[in-house]
Order: C-alpha cells, then structure tokens, then sequence
C-alpha cells in the first residue's frame, strides 16, 4: 500500500510530491517491478525495511523537544500538520516511542517531568536561597506565629521557591533534539511513506531510545517492531544504558507528591503555635497526610502490580497476539482499497534480522524482560526521585533558619538547616526507599470476595501505619536529643544535629539491609540471554539462537 502510494504520484502533484515519486522508484530491481505488478508486495516491503536504511535524507528529521511539549503538549492532543517545526538531522539523540492508544496527559506530563523537572528545581533552589538572604537581613516583611513573642517567622522560600520551580517546569524550553513521530513525520503520503520505510534506519541512527510506556505499548505491533529494531541494530552495547523505559505513571505522580510535600510544609511553618490549641491543626495535617499516603500506596501498588503484568505479557510475546491498525480496519483503507498487512511485513523484517520469529521471541523473554522490568521496579522511584519531589522539605527549613537569623540565633539557625539537610538527603530517600520496598514486596493482586477485598485493604493500611510509625520515631528522636541536650550552645548544637544525622544513617543502612536480604531471597539463575548478530549487512543465513554466543 505504502509504496503504491510512493510510486503512483497524481497528475497534479506538487513538486516535492513528483521529487519523492521519482526518489521511490527502482527501475533497475527486479522485485520492485514485480511489487509494482502487484505480485510480490510484501517480499519487497519486507526487505526494503530490513535494510535498516534511510530512503532519501528528507525523512531522518529532528525536533527540539520543547516544540513537542509548548502549548501543554499540543502535539500529542491535536491532529495537524506540525512538520515544518522539525529539521533534516545527520543522527537522532533520542528516539520517542510511544503508543497513541494511551493516556496523551501523562504523557505530556511525564515529559515536562523528565525534561523541565530538574531545572525548576534548581531555579526554585536558587530563588529560595536569595529570599532567605533577604529576610535574613531584614528586608522582607514577617509574620506573627507565637502569641506573646513578637518574632517575625518566614514562608518567603518554600513560598516562592515553590512559584519560581512552578514557573521554570511549564514555561522552560529544553533545546534536546529528539525524534518524534507526530512532528518528523510528514502527512505528506509519499513523504510519510518512505519514512515508514526507514524507520528501522532512524532507529540504527538513534543513540538512544525512550519508551514512554503505558499498559497499552507492549500490546502495539508498531512499538514491538520499534523495540526489535532497536535490538537488532545496537547489539554489542549495553542496552540498559541506551534503552530507557519511562512509565506515563511517573508524571502525574511526580507533580501529585510534589504538591502533596508543598502543602504539608505550607502547613507546618504557617499554622500559630497557641499552647494546646495549636494541636487542633497539626492533628488535622497530619490527618491530611495519613490520607494523602493510603492513596499514594493505592497508586503505587497498581503501578506494580501492572508491572507484573507486563513481565508475564513480555514472558509470552508473539507476533501473532498484539494488534495492528490495518488487521482492526480489515485490511481496507478508507476509500476501501485493499491494504497490505502490517504484521506479515514486519514478521519477514524480523525473520530476516533473527532468523525466525521465535528467536525474537525468545531473545524477547531472555534478554529484553529483564531489561525492561528491571529498569521500570528499580529505576524509576529512585533515591534521585526522591530528592527532586521532597526539595520543599528543605525550603520550609531554609525559613526556619532564616527567622533564627534574623533574631541572631545563629546556633539555632545552623541546627535547622543542618536538620533540613538531614531529612531531605536522608530521610525522604529512604522513606521512598521503604515505601517503594514494601510495595513491592505486597503488590501482588488480591482474589474476589469480601475477605479479599479485607486483606487488600488491610494490608494497606499495615503498610501505611508502618511509615507512620518510622517517621514518628525519627521525630521522637530528634526530640528526645533536645531533652538530652537541652542548651542553645554551640558543642549541644552540633552533638544534636550529629546525633540526629547518625540516626538516619543507621534507618538507610537497615532499609538497604533488609532490600539486600529480600534481593537474595528472590533471586532465581536465568538462562543467558542470546546476543544478536550485529552486522550492518542482512545475512543470508543469519544465525538461530542455538548458534549465537551468550551474552
């Protein structure tokens, strides 16, 4: 279809359509005659892609990633022509792939996360630190907290460091080339056929590939052929350091528990502090909190559980069992003209690079399994994580120390910031740690039934009731060193805040502990995984997995 398409240019084409037309054809091939004639299509369709070429140096186009994501990504929600925003490359950074059937929002989200969030939080960072200088030398206002004491308290870092982070995360323009098929693809026919004729050659251009995956990617034909061109031409690399596997789940939960730490903060350095009375609020943020984390174990044990899911789907991949638009559509276009089928082109593809597309299959369950769930268990609610959504816990800090300083409580001023220090690279890592942990290890799917339905919900709240207890027992800490160590001096001062650290120290070793023991409890010895044959020219006997040296 697609090269009918090229080769049949209208009487009253454009130029670039009549310049595409007379790149597509072949006179001097002899099975492009025949596929002309209509006799053998879908031989030729699979060996022209196979090649893993480019066809003419218009298709291999870039775009810069904040073109992809300005108007709160409109290339993803709206269905126009965007190619004039890419650019002819020589070689593509990062190659998006994705599948259309799934949430476009989180997408975009987990985009503007991975790509803005890191410099929102530095400028946020940034600005916190100049405002407390500010109100460390009394030029911005106070306000009130204490009945009786007329101490001027701060908000004015984690107020506006939490603006200015806000600020950089929608309206800054990364300047990463990347390929992205709604943009680097022309609608053009002709163009848009031949780049899906070298889309296996922008795949051995790219150096490395994103997978924005959603339950629905692993059930796409066009994104397991992606994954296999991928495969086949980066063989001899290490896969998990140019293959990057990023779950649509990381944006919306990553801007949730952002917001959540914000607001929580906002609460513990704003609420008056009236005796007893001053409990009323407190109790309810940390109510608040309680709630906020139950629904945070909801969306985390889901996340892994459709995980597991797709560790069993990758277990047992086939070509023959994920969809394809043309098999959904009948093999009939719109006008109702007769379409070639997808799959049956991209199967000989497969067969040609692997041998057979068992051996694909296999390599799948063997090498790629691994890789991918992997990378989406351990590489995404990372320590780093951790450390950008838990940054307004350090800013709230920064305030308390500010309000110190400019009542010259120097001493007082250290100790909180050193505090906040302590708690943002300490304690919100290992927290996530735990969390992540113990989701983990209880994500497994309840039966039916009522006492299914108890256990679920009793082993959630267990879970939750757990942290609770943890991050208690770090606060009983802290105050039980104030009672040890009762006086505002400096030796006090530095032997609570060293005494305070060493206790997080030894909550990450024991976590790390018991994520160690459970690794080695679980771990099982997998067959190795075959490596493919990495030459840039097609075999014409190509070796099956039994011939193929393990990796």
């Amino acid at each position: 279809f697609f090269l009918r398409r090229i080769t049949m240019a209208s009487s009253d084409a454009s130029e670039d359509d009549a310049r595409v037309s007379k790149i597509a054809e072949s006179p001097g091939d002899p099975l492009a005659a025949e596929c002309i004639r209509g006799t053998a299509l879908t031989p030729y369709l699979a060996s022209q892609v196979a090649r893993m070429s480019i066809a003419h140096p218009e298709v291999l186009r870039v775009t810069l990633v904040h073109k992809a994501l300005q108007r709160c990504g409109g290339a993803f929600r709206r269905n126009r022509e965007m190619h004039h925003q890419s650019e002819r490359s020589e070689g593509i950074s990062r190659f998006w792939s994705h599948s259309w059937h799934g949430s476009q929002w989180q997408k975009v989200l987990t985009l503007m996360v991975l790509y803005n969030g890191l410099p929102s939080m530095l400028f946020g960072t940034c600005a916190a630190f100049i405002v407390m200088s500010l109100f460390s030398l009394g030029l911005l206002p106070g306000f009130v907290r204490v009945a009786g004491l007329q101490i001027l308290f701060s908000t004015w870092s984690l107020v506006i460091g939490f603006l200015v982070a806000i600020a950089t995360f929608f309206f800054w323009k990364p300047r990463q080339e990347v390929f992205f098929d709604r943009i680097c693809i022309s609608e053009n026919p002709n163009l848009k056929a031949l780049a899906i004729f070298s889309l296996a050659g922008m795949l051995k251009k790219s150096r490395e590939m994103l997978v924005l995956w959603d339950p629905s990617w692993s059930d796409r034909l066009w994104c397991l052929f992606e994954l296999a061109s991928f495969l086949k031409c980066k063989n001899g690399q290490e896969k998990q350091k140019v293959l990057i596997m990023m779950p649509t789940f990381v944006g919306p939960c990553s801007i949730t528990a952002f917001l959540t730490v914000c607001a929580a903060m906002l609460g513990a350095t704003t609420l008056p502090i009236e005796g007893f009375a001053s409990l009323v609020p407190f109790i309810g943020l940390l109510s608040f909190g309680a709630l906020v984390g139950f629904f945070a174990l909801m969306a985390f044990r889901g996340y892994f559980h459709s995980v597991d899911i797709l560790e069993e789907k990758l277990g047992s991949t086939s070509f023959d069992q994920v969809t394809c638009h043309c098999c959904e559509c009948n093999h009939l276009s719109e006008t109702g003209q007769r379409l070639e089928c997808d799959r049956e082109v991209l199967k000989q593809c497969v067969r040609i690079w692997f041998g057979s597309t068992t051996a694909f299959e296999e390599s799948v369950r063997s090498e790629l399994c691994g890789i991918v769930v992997t990378e989406l268990r351990q590489d995404v609610f990372t320590r780093g994580w951790a450390l950008k959504v838990g940054l307004p816990i350090l800013w709230a800090f920064m305030d308390l120390a500010a309000t110190n300083i400019r009542i010259a409580y120097y001493d007082l001023a250290f100790e909180f910031f050193a505090t906040g220090l302590v708690v943002w690279l300490g304690c919100a890592p290992i927290l996530c740690d735990l969390v992540v942990f113990l989701t983990r290890r209880y994500c497994q799917a309840q039966g039916c039934g009522s006492w299914s339905v108890f256990l679920d919900f009793f082993w959630k709240l267990w879970l939750e009731l757990l942290v609770i207890l943890v991050v208690a027992g770090l606060g009983g800490i802290h105050f039980l060193l104030h009672i040890l160590l009762p006086l505002h001096t400096w030796p006090q001062t530095l032997g609570r805040a060293g005494a305070f650290a060493g206790s997080i120290l030894i909550l990450g070793v024991l976590v790390e502990v018991l994520k160690r023991a459970r690794r080695c409890q679980g771990f099982h010895g997998q067959r190795p995984a075959p490596a493919f044959n990495g030459s840039d020219d097609i075999d014409e006997n190509p070796p099956r997995s039994a011939d193929i040296v393990s990796l």
